[in-house]
Parts: structure tokens; C-alpha cells; sequence
């Protein structure tokens, strides 16, 4: 960690004399500089090493801040780790999944809407291959740095919420279905255009191939909406438990196995 000199160093004068130079405040007296020291630290660290390779000494060396400090401002790596989700384009922006213009957004069809969100968010992903990488981690090698990042995600589709602009739509049972198996299946071929873009007779590295799959999310995603218009199947017992399931928990209550938020 940098250190502030003990004694404050000299000048000369116009008279050949020597006077003390005023002190000047060090970044190591700013809280919010150091954070941010570690923050970009953790990015170049995660960079460089991948999802597994990431550690406090790794950080700390990057940083040159103590240890000390990354657990006083972060209470450790995962702390550090929910911060740089937070702050990094881990997850898309605002303006990637709605548009710039909300006002235009807001006059879609719930169906449009929908369809409109996850072409936007596959798109997103495929600009993001670290949170590719964080993400298969999640599911084949989890470990403390996933699963706060996962925190993250839960909490970036939870303010997704706000665009719901018909919230009485967007509560059906047929639409909570659709959005719980899109997003799996967005999800999922997001991750093997950068793994295995081979996927029966596309290539999902291709923004033309693309093309095709987000036709078929707005095939689909008009079926279920006129279904849903027309009253739908009477409820069952089953879909009466996972419409339950759809409604916010209770602070400090987590579901079994991982968010799909």
C-alpha cells in the first residue's frame, strides 16, 4: 500500500532558503479512491485470470491498497465482487433492453414489449463475454464470486419490473410462464454462441441466424398473449403453486438452487 511520507518535504526559496511545501492530500486518505482503486483492480484481475483464477492476493497486489482495507470498505472478495457487478456493465443498461425513447416503449403491445425485451437482452449478452464466462461458471463451477454476482442479477431483474407498463398483463399465468421459459431459453443460446454456436441448423455466433431465433421468441410470444386475451385454461392446483412462487418472498427467504432473474 502506498505510504505518505512522514516529513514533509522542503523547497527552496527565492532567498536560498528552505521552507516546508504544504502537505498534499494523498489518494490514501480518500475512502472513495481507494474503493474504486479496488473495484478496477478486480476488473483487470477478472480479466486477466477468468472467474477461477480471481483472488484477494491477486486484487490486492493490482490495487496497492492493504488488505485490511478491502475487507473494512467490502467485507471481502464477494463484497468486492457485488460492487464491481454494480458499477461495471456486468448486466445491460437501461437504454440496451427499453430504448432511449420510454415514452415509445410504453404505447408497445404487452406481446411487443416482451418480445422487444429479449431480442434486446440476448443481444446484450453476446456483447458481454465475461458475464458469458461468469454466468457458465454459475452453473458448472459456483463459488463465492457467483454467487454474489448472482445477487446482482436477482436484483437487476427485479428493477426490470418498471417497464412492466401493464402490470396486470404482465401477471397472467400463461405470461409469467412465457417470461420464466424465455429467459432460460435466452439464457442458454446466448451461452453457446460463444461456447458452441452449433445449434440444429444455426450458427449463433451469426446476427442473421439471430435473426430467425428472435422471430420465433415473437411467434411464440403472440400465441401465449392470444391465448391469454381468449381467458386461457382453467388454473390447477400446480399452476395455482408456481403463480405463488411468482410473487416477491419475504426478506432473507431464498429460493432452492440458483435465480433465473
Amino acid at each position: 500500500m502506498a505510504r505518505e511520507t512522514t516529513k514533509p518535504a522542503r523547497r527552496v526559496t527565492a532567498g536560498g532558503g528552505a521552507q516546508r511545501a504544504p502537505r498534499r492530500r494523498s489518494w490514501t486518505r480518500d475512502p472513495e479512491a481507494k474503493e474504486q482503486a479496488l473495484i478496477r483492480a478486480f476488473d483487470k484481475v477478472l480479466h486477466r485470470d477468468g472467474v477461477q483464477g480471481i483472488g484477494v492476493n491477486a486484487v490486492i497486489k493490482e490495487s496497492g491498497v492493504g488488505k485490511n482495507l478491502l475487507y473494512k470498505y467490502f467485507g471481502g472478495l464477494q463484497g468486492l465482487a457485488r460492487a464491481w457487478g454494480e458499477q461495471s456493465d456486468f448486466m445491460p443498461g437501461e437504454g440496451e433492453l427499453a430504448g432511449d425513447d420510454l415514452d415509445a416503449y410504453a404505447r408497445l403491445s404487452t406481446a411487443e414489449q416482451i418480445s422487444h425485451n429479449y431480442a434486446a437482452y440476448a443481444a446484450a449478452l453476446r456483447r458481454r463475454p465475461r458475464t458469458l464466462e461468469i454466468l457458465a461458471n454459475e452453473l458448472l463451477r459456483p463459488n463465492q464470486l457467483t454467487e454474489a454476482l448472482e445477487e446482482v442479477r436477482t436484483g437487476f431483474g427485479k428493477d426490470l419490473r418498471k417497464y412492466f407498463t401493464r402490470p396486470d398483463e404482465y401477471s397472467r399465468e400463461g405470461t409469467i410462464a412465457l417470461l420464466v421459459i424465455l429467459n432460460a431459453a435466452v439464457t442458454y443460446l446466448a451461452l453457446r454462441a460463444h461456447s458452441a454456436p452449433r445449434y440444429f441448423w444455426y450458427a449463433l455466433d451469426q446476427d442473421e441466424d439471430w435473426q430467425d431465433i428472435n422471430e420465433m421468441i415473437e411467434l411464440i410470444v403472440e400465441r401465449v398473449m392470444a391465448g391469454e386475451a381468449e381467458g386461457g385454461r382453467r388454473r390447477g392446483d400446480r399452476a395455482r403453486r408456481w403463480m405463488r412462487q411468482s410473487r416477491p418472498r419475504q426478506a432473507g427467504k431464498r429460493p432452492r438452487g440458483h435465480s433465473a432473474d
